[in-house]
């Protein structure tokens, strides 16, 4: 056989190898096993444990991709599996494997798992805020925000309001929701209620009291960008109502906000 003819067969048969090796490869990293739930109300959370922000709640008869072996660590066995958030939205969440579901042999799927990223949020977390109003008062919390069902949250915090001269601390309570938008960005809209510990005369505005009758109504829409379960930043707006006995003056300003996971 003459040497380019030799060199030419060589290459082509390296090639063919290649392309072949790469189908096999393609067709593996497509293939996965399909979870079934049975259960009325089963978990999906952003990560392998518990203590992760929890994803969805599917009802029972949900078919899910999933990995065919388990993740294993301290905080028990979960199964990866690929949910559908929206019409055009999908993300990975892991499913406990003592959780009511069974899973079928495998099927060659037409979304490959590997392609989409996780992003595991932490369930429990410590929340920094800080608010400035038109009025030049300004508000800084830190507060414990838990995660209680998918994309819900309660928090209870502390903190002082600032105006020109003087302050006054308070305590409240807020509730929110939190929506995946864009990968590691999220939307969330909040509502807070807190109570001045006596303030001073005219701290919320002019001809405010000192007395025990004090206490604040708030709205805040705004994006929150994710850094996984580590920590949190985020900005929006917000609108306020500082009540004082039979007096009130409703604010607007904006808000910035720092989570850290715990």
């Amino acid at each position: 056989m003459p040497p380019q003819q030799a060199l030419f067969t060589f290459w082509l048969r390296l090639v063919c190898a290649l392309v072949t090796l790469l189908t096999a490869v393609t067709s593996l990293a497509r293939t996965r096993d399909i979870m079934i739930t049975y259960g009325e109300r089963v978990t999906v959370y952003t990560g392998p444990g518990r203590f992760y922000r929890p994803l969805l709640i599917v009802p029972s008869g949900t078919e899910m991709p999933a990995a065919t072996s388990p993740v294993k660590n301290k905080h028990g066995e979960f199964f990866k599996v690929l949910v559908t958030l929206s019409d055009k939205r999908k993300a990975i969440g892991y499913v406990p494997v003592d959780s009511e579901i069974r899973k079928k042999s495998s099927a060659d799927l037409a979304d490959d798992m590997e392609s989409f990223q996780e992003y595991p949020l932490a369930k429990h977390s410590l929340q920094a805020t800080y608010a400035h109003l038109r009025t030049e008062r300004r508000l800084v919390t830190v507060g414990y925000m838990k995660y209680v069902a998918p994309g819900f949250y309660l928090k209870g915090f502390a903190g002082s309001f600032l105006s020109p001269g003087s302050s006054s601390p308070l305590i409240g309570a807020e509730f929110g929701n939190d929506a995946l938008l864009l990968k590691r960005l999220s939307g969330f809209a909040s509502y807070t209620m807190g109570v001045f510990l006596r303030p001073k005369k005219d701290t919320l505005f002019e001809g405010s009291k000192n007395d025990l009758s004090n206490f604040l109504v708030q709205g805040a829409l705004g994006l929150r960008l994710n850094f996984g379960e580590v920590a949190s930043i985020s900005l929006g707006a917000t609108q306020v109502a500082l009540v004082s006995a039979n007096n009130s003056l409703v604010t607007f300003g904006g808000l910035a906000t720092l989570e850290w996971g715990l």
